[in-house]
């Protein structure tokens, strides 16, 4: 034994009990929405050239990494990140990985948002937690869902290595529900298109070890 320790849950544990399993996170590639700041929920453009080309090289950058599961959300863009970056693995596709569908909002820039939504664009930014998109999610609702998705999905991994592909929103909203048992952090962390979290289970405590 090397004399080293975890605290958790205020027990000291040995570290021959450790359980180390590894969750990682990958946002889609860029698409034409993501690179003229529109937001996109619902729609489902297809990568541009330099987004593809970026999921490939994020594939390079996890050669090594073997999961033994990988969940997609359904709606990603084309071709499936997934398949490039997990090639011959089964893909399980999952309708709570979805990006949040920002309704009315859809397909339109910030300053679009607040030239013909004033008032609209106002409640969102005054309280976007308990904000329901027109014809969209309720902020609150998604958040929930996507810590519940997250949530079952640890519990079944069963300390195996996996692999998910998704959106931003949920990424974000798993990583603060990881890391702070709550949804009040997710603009505290960032992620770029086609970029990666990686979550190491040490003693079944979330630890973020990369996020890029």
């Amino acid at each position: 034994m090397r004399g080293v320790w975890f605290l958790k849950r205020g027990l000291w544990v040995d570290e021959k009990e450790w359980n180390v399993s590894e969750l990682i996170l990958v946002r889609h590639g860029a698409t034409e929405a993501n690179q003229s700041g529109r937001y996109c929920g619902r729609l489902d453009p297809p990568l541009t050239e330099a987004g593809l080309a970026a999921v490939r090289e994020t594939a390079r950058q996890l050669i090594a990494f073997r999961p033994k599961r990988v969940y997609c959300s359904e709606s990603l863009p084309t071709p499936p990140p997934a398949a490039v970056i997990a090639p011959g693995t089964e893909l399980i596709f999952l309708p709570s990985l979805r990006e949040i569908d920002f309704g009315a909002f859809e397909g339109l820039s910030a300053d679009d948002i607040q030239r013909r939504m004033p008032e609209l664009w106002r409640s969102y930014i005054e309280n976007y937690r308990h904000f329901t998109f027109p014809d969209g999610d309720n902020v609150e609702k998604y958040l929930t869902k996507s810590a519940e998705t997250i949530k079952a999905i640890v519990e079944e991994s069963n300390h195996k290595d996996i692999l998910i592909v998704s959106h931003k929103g949920f990424i974000l909203s798993a990583i603060s529900y990881l890391l702070h048992g709550d949804s009040d952090h997710i603009f505290c962390y960032d992620i770029r298109p086609a970029g990666y979290a990686k979550v190491a289970f040490t003693g079944g405590i979330p630890v973020l070890k990369q996020l890029v």
